[in-house]
């Protein structure tokens, strides 16, 4: 049955936690406004679902977690959904190289996906307005802030996310947790 994999834990939970740190970034970003910088951190968002869960339960928690992001985004309904569907599938190709428990690739991969949303939801947001010099200056500034807390937050946001897994349900994530 089709449903029958969302009802899992695993797919629940990790949508809850991002829901927290979207609801946590957008409290951050209201208390930054006055300043005109802007965090954006959605590198994390799909990757612990991307890498931890297949077929259709990772799928569709990924593009949950973009909707989530659509929801309260102004950019056109359904980019942040299409997006971290499109990263779903580009992670699977790759699942194989990938380690899921090295924490430095985690990070790599959060930067790579952030980048690429950040960019992409800015030329589809800005059009015309992208040939602006200003503009582009409070770009790569919120670009460069946002890589650096990405930085910070991703490790911590990896491990809690699969601490909690572990606290609430008795999931096993990684191998080595099974030591």
């Amino acid at each position: 049955m089709i449903l029958e994999p969302l009802l899992n834990p695993r797919f629940w939970l990790p949508l809850v936690m991002n829901y927290c740190l979207i609801a946590v970034v957008g409290y951050l970003n209201h208390t930054l406004s006055a300043t005109g910088v802007s965090i954006f951190l959605v590198g994390v968002l799909p990757l612990f679902l991307a890498l931890n869960l297949t077929g259709f339960s990772g799928f569709f928690g990924c593009v949950f977690s973009g909707l989530l992001l659509d929801a309260i985004s102004p950019a056109f309904f359904g980019m942040y959904g299409l997006s971290f569907g499109g990263i779903f599938v580009a992670i699977q190709f790759f699942r194989g190289r990938l380690h899921r428990g090295n924490t430095g690739q985690f990070i790599f991969l959060a930067q790579a996906v952030n980048v690429f949303c950040f960019i992409l939801i800015t030329l589809f947001s800005l059009g015309d307005a992208t040939l602006i010099q200003e503009i582009w200056v409070q770009l790569v500034v919120n670009l460069f802030l946002s890589t650096v807390v990405l930085t910070l937050v991703a490790p911590w946001y990896l491990d809690l996310q699969k601490s909690t897994l572990r606290l609430a349900f008795g999931i096993q994530i990684f191998k080595e947790d099974l030591r």
